[in-house]
C-alpha cells in the first residue's frame, strides 16, 4: 500500500508543476499582446483584436521582431528585445512537448510519449523510418526548469512593456537605464535560486 501512495505522490507533483507551466504560458500569451500594444501605440483592445488573428505565439514573436527595426530605440536594447524573443521560440516547443505529450509513470523516471509521427533515419544512409509514440525521460527537475525559463520571459516582456512605455514618456532609455538590458541578470539570479532549492530538497546519504 506504501508503494501505491508514493507513486500516486510522485504523479500528483508532475500534474501540479505541469499546471504551473500552463498558467506560467497563458501570462506570456496575454503578455506577448500587450508588447504588441506598445509597439505599436494601439490600445489593448487593438492588441487583442491582433492576438485574436494571429493565434499562435510563434507567428506573434515574428511579428515583433518585424516590428522592432521600425522603432527609434537604443540598438543595444533593441538587441536585448531580440534576445529576448528568441529565447520564448527556443521555450515554447519544450513547453509544447510537455503540455500536449501523454505521460507514462512507470515507478522510475516518468516519460513523455510523443505521439507525432515522424520519418528519420538511424543511420546517415538508411531509408526513412517511421517514428510514433516517442518516449522520453522528464523528470520533475526538468518541468519545473521549463516553468523557471517561461517566467523569466515573462519578467522580460513586462521589462520590455515598461521601457517602451517609459520611451514615450521620457525619452529613449539609454542602456544603462532601460530595464529589458539587465534580464540576464535577473536570469542568471533565479537559476541560481533553483539549483540552489533544488539542491537542499535532494536527499542526504543518510537519508536516501
Amino acid at each position: 500500500m506504501e508503494k501505491e501512495l508514493r507513486f500516486l505522490e510522485d504523479r500528483k507533483a508532475h500534474w501540479l508543476e505541469i499546471g504551473k507551466l500552463c498558467a506560467s504560458w497563458a501570462l506570456l500569451d496575454h503578455s506577448l499582446d500587450d508588447a504588441i500594444a506598445d509597439t505599436l501605440d494601439i490600445t489593448t483592445q487593438q492588441a487583442r483584436c491582433i492576438g485574436t488573428q494571429i493565434e499562435p505565439v510563434a507567428s506573434r514573436i515574428k511579428l515583433l521582431r518585424l516590428l522592432l527595426p521600425t522603432t527609434r530605440f537604443d540598438g543595444n536594447w533593441v538587441k536585448a528585445a531580440t534576445a529576448l524573443l528568441n529565447k520564448i521560440d527556443a521555450v515554447a516547443p519544450q513547453r509544447n512537448r510537455i503540455v500536449h505529450d501523454a505521460w507514462h509513470f512507470d515507478g522510475t523516471t516518468p516519460k513523455r510519449i510523443d505521439k507525432r509521427a515522424k520519418l528519420k533515419k538511424a543511420e546517415a544512409f538508411a531509408s526513412d523510418e517511421l517514428f510514433v509514440d516517442v518516449q522520453s525521460d522528464c523528470p520533475l527537475g526538468d518541468i519545473k526548469l521549463v516553468t523557471l525559463e517561461v517566467g523569466v520571459c515573462c519578467i522580460g516582456l513586462e521589462m520590455l512593456s515598461f521601457d517602451i512605455q517609459t520611451f514615450r514618456a521620457e525619452g529613449p532609455p539609454l542602456p544603462e537605464s532601460s530595464t529589458l538590458v539587465h534580464l540576464p541578470r535577473v536570469e542568471s539570479h533565479a537559476h541560481r535560486l533553483f539549483h540552489e532549492q533544488e539542491s537542499a530538497q535532494e536527499p542526504r546519504p543518510s537519508e536516501a
